[in-house]
């Protein structure tokens, strides 16, 4: 054990660290961005209001549309704002105004219901909303497609064996992503594949072979306060977004490679990272956060299994590529959000608690910390002048406010 601690240590002594040399530019080779996620980048100071325009969109409160502190903020567009609570099985459609058009709640056991919602698909253009019910090791995985207004339409089954996360591809396909679990012994190699609007199946598997997959979860046994011994777990929940606009970006942990899919389905080596995963020890994996036309942001951090059961979170770090310059920034002080989520090109956008906007404009200290953290001084004040007869009606309870942010 000690020696595995020494491991360790030095190990992080050159992810915190890096290495005695430094370089601001990447390598570009054949088009392919080379990117050492260990070196020792220069720091950048990043204000949120000098590289984006912000919008505030309040989202109506009613007797039956009240959100709870689970409510995620799905889909974003110039006529809608999607929300979800996964846990409750609700699912609410706003316009783009922040006025309640639908909501509706279809968990249970029947031929027209889910009994989980995995993930959720939004399709303007064909106006479907498809919740994934997914069964695990139980039975078949289900997929029911509604109208925006809840109506059953059409129910699809996908095999058993796949855990899938879903996005929104084109008007016939989702392109869906098969989770790794630990108490899964057969995994598959080439986990994304495009999947059928109209029955399910699988239409095609992108080619990205994994030959190892990383899990940021660990199982293992412990004993309770009575001395029984238990199984548990820990998860690392890290951020990793694969949609930008009708594009996506696949930055697998597991792979060295980060992959550039059009909306026309050409799939290519975008970015390549180094040491290779497989030869760090814990694995040290990088993530996307954010794509705009100017800048890439990447997420890196180790997969420490000892950690984690010790109840301790890995740090992390933020590099920025700037594809103009070819320079590479540490921007851990990045002034946005890196939770927020891409919802079209270019755009992100994410929800500030009605509970901290009401607080931080009434001058308690704790919710203006935490809104000036996420938004930035000059902008509360701005958002402040701007919204002041709204923001006095507030209540602990109401209803989120959309914050959407286009990047310049």
């Amino acid at each position: 054990m000690e020696k595995l601690k020494k491991i360790l240590f030095i190990t992080f002594s050159m992810f915190l660290g890096s290495c005695h040399s430094s370089t601001q530019k990447a390598t570009v080779k054949d088009g392919i961005i080379h990117i050492n996620i260990l070196e020792n980048y220069p720091s950048k100071k990043i204000n949120l209001k000098d590289i984006a325009d912000i919008e505030y969109v309040p989202l109506e409160t009613t007797n039956d549309v009240l959100l709870d502190q689970t409510a995620l903020l799905h889909y974003v567009s110039k006529n809608y704002l999607l929300l979800i609570e996964r846990n409750r099985g609700n699912v609410y459609l706003f316009d783009r105004n922040g006025k309640v058009v639908s909501h509706f709640n279809h968990r249970g056991g029947g031929p027209e219901e889910y009994l989980v919602m995995s993930s959720v698909v939004f399709d303007e253009k064909n106006e479907e909303i498809f919740v994934f019910s997914d069964y695990g090791s139980t039975g078949t995985g289900q997929i029911i497609a509604y109208s925006f207004t809840g109506e059953f339409k059409r129910s699809l089954k996908y095999p058993a064996d796949l855990s899938l996360k879903a996005y929104n591809f084109d008007d016939e396909t989702m392109l869906v992503y098969d989770s790794k679990y630990l108490y899964r012994d057969d995994y598959s190699k080439m986990p994304y594949m495009f999947l059928s609007k109209r029955d399910g199946n699988i239409t095609s598997i992108l080619n990205i072979s994994l030959s190892e997959r990383y899990d940021n979860r660990v199982y293992f046994q412990t004993t309770d306060a009575s001395g029984q011994l238990i199984n548990t777990g820990a998860v690392l929940t890290i951020p990793n977004k694969l949609s930008d606009g009708q594009d996506f970006v696949i930055a697998d942990v597991s792979s060295d490679t980060i992959y550039w899919l059009s909306k026309n389905g050409d799939l290519k080596p975008f970015i390549v990272t180094t040491p290779s995963v497989h030869s760090t020890n814990p694995h040290v994996v990088c993530t996307h956060l954010n794509k705009t036309d100017k800048y890439i942001l990447l997420f890196i951090i180790p997969f420490d299994y000892v950690a984690l059961r010790n109840g301790e979170t890995p740090s992390g770090k933020t590099l920025m590529y700037e594809f103009k310059t070819g320079k590479i920034y540490n921007v851990n002080n990045f002034g946005g959000d890196t939770n927020a989520s891409t919802v079209q090109k270019n755009i992100e956008a994410r929800l500030i608690d009605a509970e901290v906007l009401r607080g931080a404009f009434d001058n308690d200290q704790k919710d203006l910390e935490r809104l000036v953290n996420i938004i930035g001084e000059e902008d509360k004040n701005k958002l402040f002048k701007g919204m002041e007869q709204f923001i006095v009606t507030l209540g602990e309870e109401d209803n989120p406010v959309v914050m959407i942010m286009k990047y310049q």
